[in-house]
Parts: structure tokens; C-alpha cells; sequence
């Protein structure tokens, strides 16, 4: 048996706690979001990978940690891979931080992320 190659995100941070924010508008099936993504830095690193789905990202990220805010320099968006990576032009140090990211989506049929699904109920009704 050839074993399974997994892929993992880079370990120079982990994630403590993600708030998302999330209007969705169901006529169009389309939503926007915002996402703060609180991390602790590990190693001091000048980007951040995250997965990320179908996503269109605002280009206009940023980085902050205490008193310092930081603006993504590049977003790159690796659709086979479904990451995303946040590029900083000066070093994210070590400790604590809030990554914020605006971002637009669809509300796929794929059963992935945010989602819509349908079902018929006892009445014969379709929700």
C-alpha cells in the first residue's frame, strides 16, 4: 500500500480562535464575510498560510499585534491546494496577533464550506 501523502499548513503559528462574520443574501445565493483569525506566532515569519475555499479575499489584509499593524503586501490564492497566503513585507514577530481578511463568496451546491442545500418536507414542500 503507497502511503497517502497529507498536506498541512505551516507550523510557525497556530490558530486560537476564529471570529467570522457572515451576511449572506439568499436571493443571490452569495455571501460577504470578515474573518479575525487570533494566533499565536511560533517562529517570526513574513507570511501566513491559511485553507480557504472559492473565496474572493479583499486584498486589503491586515496583521495586528499590539500597537503594530502590518498590510499584506500580496494575497496568493493556490485554488489546488485551497490556501490561501498572506505575504508581509517586514517579519511577523513572535506572540500574539489578529489576522483580519474581508472576503466575498457563493453559496456553492458542493457541500464545502458555506453551503446551500435543499430538502422536501412531510408536505410535500420544497425549503
Amino acid at each position: 500500500m503507497v502511503p497517502v501523502q497529507r498536506e498541512v499548513l505551516p507550523t510557525n503559528f497556530e490558530v486560537l480562535q476564529y471570529d467570522v462574520h457572515l451576511s449572506p443574501s439568499f436571493e443571490t445565493s452569495r455571501f460577504e464575510g470578515s474573518v479575525d483569525v487570533h494566533l499565536n506566532v511560533l517562529e517570526a515569519t513574513s507570511s501566513i498560510v491559511l485553507n480557504a475555499q472559492e473565496l474572493l479575499i479583499d486584498p486589503e489584509v491586515t496583521f495586528k499585534s499590539g500597537d503594530e499593524e502590518l498590510k499584506a503586501v500580496q494575497v496568493v490564492v493556490d485554488v489546488h491546494r485551497t490556501e490561501v497566503e498572506f505575504k508581509f513585507a517586514k517579519e511577523l514577530r513572535k506572540g500574539a496577533g489578529v489576522l483580519h481578511v474581508d472576503f466575498v463568496g457563493t453559496n456553492n451546491d458542493k457541500m464545502c464550506g458555506f453551503y446551500r442545500s435543499k430538502y422536501t418536507d412531510l408536505n410535500g414542500e420544497s425549503h
